[in-house]
């Protein structure tokens, strides 16, 4: 395998988000991330993307370039392979022990992914280059970096305690 395709939901901001880290890490297999109902993908994969056509797909997707399909479980354990700093995370997840657990944490992610996205300001791709950065809602406090307002959650907490 030479070359991964991800297809996944561009409505949800935690995708999107994971969309642009996989784009960004070091791989031993390139990755290619795609919206699932974006022209590209519905080209490539009409079998795969007829479901998510102007609708979000229930699942991320794995295709590779030997047209192996992974869903769900098995494409995030599929993409982390790919990735240089996670290989051996990936070998460890796929062993038959962890499946259980591995399952049942994607599936919560999933299922919790609009959640999620709302709760660290995660906002999909195309509201995002919409608007300007000083007029998102999750701006108004001037912590656009997730990252920032992580850190913003954790110090309130602390001083909580």
């Amino acid at each position: 395998m030479k070359k991964l395709y991800v297809l996944y939901d561009h409505t949800c901001g935690l995708c999107c988000r994971a969309a642009r880290w996989l784009r960004e890490e070091p791989k031993y297999v390139e990755i290619e991330a795609l919206p699932a109902n974006s022209p590209r993908a519905g080209a490539m994969f009409p079998s795969l993307c007829g479901d998510a056509a102007g609708g979000a797909p229930g699942e991320v997707l794995a295709i590779s370039d030997t047209g192996d399909v992974y869903r769900g479980t098995a494409a995030w354990i599929m993409c982390l392979y790919a990735l240089r700093r996670h290989r051996a995370l990936a070998l460890r997840l796929a062993r038959p022990g962890w499946q259980p657990m591995v399952s049942v944490a994607i599936g919560m992610l999933s299922e919790h992914r609009g959640g999620l996205s709302r709760l660290l300001a995660m906002a999909p791709e195309h509201a995002a280059a919409a608007a300007p950065r000083d007029q998102l809602p999750w701006c108004a406090d001037g912590a656009c970096d997730t990252t920032e307002r992580l850190k913003g959650v954790v110090e309130r907490s602390r001083a909580a305690q």
